[in-house]
């Protein structure tokens, strides 16, 4: 049975991940700050439905995944870092250091932690994929262009996700591992932009679809996984 972790699946796309994931089949490690929003899930799927109440910014979460992994399982076929938040603050003048630390522990330092505990499991696996859940607002050129209102703690925090992701892309390139960024589309969720047009659900649809086509690309991209198109960076 393949396995996959998935971070944040309380709610929004993790939450819409972990249930397309399970109904295929799936082994779910799903972490989430509250396991019980997903009780049901657990519940329904009770031997491959696998929560793991934790914090990605805890440095103490890394040794209770490796130790619920292991339990498990001797190999982690894929990782997902979708954890996030995104306060809207806008204007420098609205904006204080500690927004940037609390989007950086999450999107940044919290991702990195999560991908150094899964990786031992990640290395045995046959073909090994981390995804990075990114966003259209962390494309510089983007940004630079005007097209989108200036939200620094989300936008910068996503920015360095992405360097991030390329990071790991050149030195785990000589290995089966392959590492993406992905933008979900304009998602419709708690904190979703004004023009959001996508429900939660489609978007795993399309993100396990996409996983499955047997076409991603060798490199790190940032892609848009709803019109199937590559954004810069």
């Amino acid at each position: 049975m393949k396995s996959v972790l998935i971070t944040g699946t309380s709610k929004g796309l993790g939450n819409a991940l972990l249930e397309v994931f399970l109904r295929n089949g799936w082994r779910v490690f799903a972490l989430a700050r509250k396991v019980n929003s997903f009780s049901k899930l657990t519940d329904l799927y009770q031997d491959t439905c696998i929560p793991i109440e934790a914090d990605v910014t805890d440095e103490n979460c890394s040794e209770l995944i490796e130790s619920i992994i292991k339990s498990k399982t001797k190999s982690l076929d894929i990782l997902i870092n979708n954890a996030g938040n995104a306060e809207k603050c806008f204007g420098i003048e609205n904006v204080n250091p500690i927004d940037l630390d609390n989007h950086f522990k999450v999107h940044v330092s919290g991702a990195f932690r999560i991908i150094k505990s899964c990786l031992p499991y990640l290395k045995k696996s046959f073909e090994p994929i981390i995804i990075n859940v990114s966003s259209r607002k962390g494309s510089i050129n983007k940004i630079n262009s005007g097209e989108y209102r200036i939200l620094l703690p989300y936008q910068i925090a996503k920015a360095a996700q992405n360097m991030l992701t390329v990071g790991l892309n050149q030195e785990l390139k000589n290995t089966k591992i392959k590492t993406y960024s992905i933008h979900p589309g304009n998602l419709k969720t708690d904190v979703a932009p004004p023009d959001a047009d996508t429900e939660p659900t489609e978007a795993a649809e399309k993100i396990y679809n996409w996983i499955h086509s047997k076409e991603n690309p060798s490199e790190s991209f940032f892609h848009s996984i709803m019109d199937e198109t590559t954004l810069e960076w």
